[in-house]
């Protein structure tokens, strides 16, 4: 996780999201990641949850990179 959130900050990415499913949000969240959608379903998966954080250094525009 560390190493993807680098790349991004040094490539000047707006932020990092993915799919995240329920059962593991504790580890999003211990990262910094903020819950962007409520619950759905991805069929033969399980329950996920949006979540995104912020690459944005303070002071500084980035580029948006989705």
């Amino acid at each position: 996780m560390a190493k993807i959130l680098e790349y991004g900050r040094e490539n000047a990415m707006a932020e990092a999201w993915g799919n995240a499913r329920t059962q593991n949000l504790g580890f999003y969240k211990k990262n910094g990641f903020k819950e962007v959608s409520g619950e759905f379903e991805i069929p033969t998966i399980g329950e996920h949850i949006v979540v995104a954080l912020s690459l944005e250094p303070k002071g500084r525009k980035a580029r948006k990179g989705r």
